[in-house]
C-alpha cells in the first residue's frame, strides 16, 4: 500500500501547516486497521520534506520504528530522501528477479 505525503513552503524557509501530523496519522491509521496486517505501508514524502529538512522527519522515523516494533505484521516504510527511494526501488528489482 503506497501513501503519498505532500508538503509545501510558502515562505521558502520551512514547511507549511501540519504535514508531519498528516504522515503520523496515516501511519497510525494503517497500523490499527486489522486488514493491513498482511500489507506493507510505504509512505512516500515529496521533495519539500527533504529540501526544508523538516526536523520532524527524525521523529516520524522513530514513530515508524516503534510501530513496527509493536507488531511485525503491517510494517511501515518511510521514504523521505532521494537515496531512500533509490534503495527501496533497487530492493524491489532484486525481489523481482
Amino acid at each position: 500500500m503506497i501513501e503519498t505525503a505532500v508538503a509545501k513552503s510558502s515562505d521558502s524557509r520551512k514547511l507549511d501547516g501540519n504535514a508531519s501530523e498528516r504522515v503520523s496519522y496515516k501511519m497510525l491509521r494503517f497500523k490499527r486497521h486489522p486488514l493491513n496486517r498482511v500489507r506493507t505501508l510505504v509512505v512516500a514524502l515529496n521533495t519539500a520534506f527533504e529540501k526544508y529538512d523538516n526536523p520532524q522527519i527524525g521523529e516520524l522515523r522513530e514513530q515508524a520504528a516503534f510501530l513496527n516494533g509493536l507488531d511485525e505484521r503491517g510494517q511501515i516504510i518511510l521514504l523521505s530522501r532521494k537515496e531512500h527511494f533509490e534503495h527501496y526501488l533497487r530492493e524491489l528489482e532484486d525481489e523481482g528477479q
